[in-house]
């Protein structure tokens, strides 16, 4: 990603991204990922995989340009999206 070391990521992507952002929607979001679980929907009993394998079609797109757009953080969590691509 062109980071020469953690706390140039740090202060390149987190405090670029992240200080620009209101700390109670940054508190929303992290409570949102937190808590949400996609097997406490009805009929998978709290299941995250048994949910997870149910999901017939992922659509992804990702932009390009400055417009929002991009690939995804590089937090995105993987082992949450390896059973989608």
């Amino acid at each position: 990603m062109g980071y020469s070391s953690l706390e140039d990521f740090l202060v390149g992507f987190w405090e670029g991204f992240f200080l620009k952002k209101d700390a109670n929607n940054l508190l929303a979001m992290l409570w949102t990922w937190q808590n949400s679980n996609i097997g406490n929907t009805p009929g998978f009993d709290g299941n995250f995989e048994k949910a997870l394998a149910a999901i017939k079609r992922v659509v992804q797109k990702f932009g390009v340009g400055n417009r929002g757009g991009g690939p995804p953080p590089p937090f995105f969590d993987r082992y949450k999206t390896k059973g989608l691509v």
